[in-house]
């Protein structure tokens, strides 16, 4: 049962605990048990983005879904780690419901309550233009992509960040370096792979204004 004492962390009114969450894009990574190959050690570890979090439970899109009920293990900058199991899948990614004791969910609670009167306070700095080179890395609006490979078959995707000369991603699969395939419309060649994905090098310098648009999931 959800604790008024949860509300109550650090001066949040009672009244609010069930309407204690926080929402925008945090960048994170998560594993699924289920995915794991436990005789050869194996984890693989996907890219996510957090779009809303409470005390209780986070929403997050993200490549590969798993199962309702099945175990899962995520990090998301600012928040740490986190175990949970999978409370409901959806089209672009799943709900996942916490596995804390209340101690730790009071912590949350007070990080959040805390976090949202920051957002809520009005900035007086002002920012230079923080993008100083041509091909600075950036997130997209929705990370939600489709991969193409170079025998036409297709499956959903995560980009990570992009730059109008390649885009980093997150998928079941990981191609093999320089293998020729597309994000979106975007056609490319896999140069590197990472902890979390891969990087896909575009074939053409793209403008960076159109990126969103081609990295587009294909219906």
């Amino acid at each position: 049962m959800k604790s008024n004492a949860l509300a109550r962390a650090n001066g949040a009114p009672t009244a609010q605990a069930s309407e204690l969450r926080l929402t925008g894009a945090t960048a994170g990574l998560y594993a699924l048990a289920e995915r794991a190959d436990w005789q050869k050690g194996e984890v693989p570890i996907f890219a996510c983005r957090l779009c809303s979090i409470t005390p209780y439970e986070a929403v997050v899109v993200a490549p590969v879904s798993g199962t309702s009920g099945g175990f899962a293990g995520a990090h998301f900058d600012g928040f740490g780690i986190f175990r949970a199991t999978i409370a409901r899948t959806m089209k672009s990614g799943f709900v996942i419901e916490f596995l804390m004791d209340d101690a730790e969910r009071t912590k949350l609670a007070t990080k959040l309550f805390m976090m949202r009167k920051q957002a809520l306070r009005p900035s007086k700095e002002t920012h230079p233009e923080v993008e100083r080179r041509s091909h600075e890395r950036v997130l997209p609006r929705d990370p939600r992509s489709t991969l193409v490979f170079a025998d036409g078959a297709k499956m959903p995707c995560f980009v990570i960040d992009m730059s109008p000369t390649a885009a980093s991603a997150s998928a079941a699969v990981t191609p093999p370096i320089g293998s020729a395939v597309a994000l979106g419309q975007l056609a490319g060649r896999v140069t590197r792979h990472l902890d979390v994905g891969f990087v896909v090098q575009f074939a053409r310098v793209q403008r960076k204004e159109r990126l969103d648009a081609l990295l587009t999931a294909l219906a």
